[in-house]
């Protein structure tokens, strides 16, 4: 299995078992940029962006709106 895969199987997984729990206030999404000009090669990063895990995070936070 490709990290990206895993990456997203485990976000969802994450999402699935504490998204809606009262406890849960939120995460912290290590290493995503808020500049991608100054970090151009994220392929080898721990970063979601540009990645599979990417789709994952928006369509949860997406959720939240709705």
């Amino acid at each position: 299995m490709e990290n990206q895969k895993a990456q997203a199987i485990l976000l969802q997984g994450l999402y699935d078992a504490v998204w809606k729990e009262e406890w849960f206030a939120g995460g912290f999404l290590w290493k995503h940029h808020a500049e991608d000009s100054r970090h151009r090669d994220f392929t080898k990063r721990f970063t979601t962006q540009g990645k599979e895990g990417e789709k994952v995070v928006t369509e949860n936070y997406l959720q939240i709106r709705n």
